[in-house]
């Protein structure tokens, strides 16, 4: 490995993160001191069997292989970042990986490496499976990596917008990723989560549904759903959206399919998805436009978009069953 593993360094382990191996080697950085690495498997087998298998369930089962890349956040053993700091960095990066395609990601655990006996320090478990796969066989390339680099770099300088009637883009950013990496479960909430996060950017008013309904179709407009874009997101919202807003279940989760997410869930994750990429892909003028423009201004805006475009989105499409 080139990074190798030093006292200090933090690392995030997954059960399921699909890279196509032959693309490139790693380690391929995400961000600034954290790398798509491989998995530091002397680590797991110098330390305590019982601490590896509390952060990587089912370790040393038969049967049970092992995921050979992890997120590695190279510390400073002077600093000595806090476990706090690096979960933000590894959860901005696999948020930036579903970003570019929303491929099967299972998160284990993580730990700081220590030294001597004490391999693993502040061992922490996660278990997080995400939220819409449509595609299993698909393997991340060295190309998606460096995409979803650039998508991170992008979140991570996303400035907060206190007020409710400005488009809060990090807003959207948060209750998508908290959806799509597993924080998660409930179909009913994870639905939920994923209109707030539209609301978020577009700040639909008056007739909620049919506005959000018209500037998200807009935006989106370059982009094949398969539907009438409009029509389906005013019914999903006023029908859908609306009855899991107002406390009428519509899955009940004792069910044995209530894990299974319905196409609805997955179209609305990718509109979700393709939305935020949009944003995210405009540039510094337009977004403080929208975000100091004042409220009758801001409407006729939001209203003109012009469709989603740029680097973030090149070759991107709806990914759906």
């Amino acid at each position: 490995m080139e990074n190798e593993p030093r006292t200090g360094d933090q690392f995030q382990l997954f059960q399921q993160l699909p890279f196509d191996f032959h693309s490139a080697d790693l380690p391929i950085q995400l961000l600034p001191g954290v790398f798509l690495d491989e998995t530091p498997q002397q680590v797991l087998l110098d330390a305590p069997r019982e601490l590896v298998g509390f952060i990587l369930p089912g370790y040393g089962l038969p049967g049970m292989g092992i995921v050979n890349c992890c997120l590695h956040f190279v510390g400073d053993a002077a600093s000595q970042p806090s476990m706090r700091i690096a979960s933000r960095l590894f959860f901005v990066s696999i948020g930036a990986l579903r970003l570019q395609k929303p491929l099967p990601v299972v998160v284990a655990g993580q730990f700081r490496l220590g030294n001597g006996d004490d391999l693993i320090q502040d061992p922490q478990l996660f278990s997080l499976t995400s939220a819409w796969q449509p595609k299993q066989a698909e393997r991340y390339q060295a190309t998606d990596i460096l995409a979803a680099s650039e998508i991170a770099k992008r979140v991570m300088e996303t400035q907060r917008q206190e007020d409710a009637h400005r488009p809060n883009l990090e807003g959207a950013i948060i209750y998508f990723s908290q959806v799509t990496t597993g924080l998660v479960q409930s179909l009913q909430l994870a639905s939920i989560g994923l209109w707030a996060s539209l609301e978020a950017l577009f700040l639909p008013d008056g007739d909620k549904a049919k506005t959000l309904a018209r500037r998200v179709s807009t935006f989106l407009s370059r982009f094949d759903f398969s539907t009438d874009l409009e029509t389906w997101i005013e019914s999903e919202y006023t029908r859908r959206r609306s009855a899991y807003a107002h406390g009428q279940h519509m899955v009940q989760p004792w069910k044995p399919d209530a894990q299974i997410a319905p196409k609805a869930f997955g179209k609305l994750h990718e509109i979700a998805r393709l939305c935020i990429l949009g944003f995210l892909c405009m540039d510094k003028q337009e977004l403080l436009r929208l975000q100091n423009s004042k409220k009758g201004d801001l409407k006729r805006l939001l209203n003109d978009l012009a469709p989603a475009s740029g680097q973030l989105l090149d070759g991107q499409v709806a990914w759906l069953d």
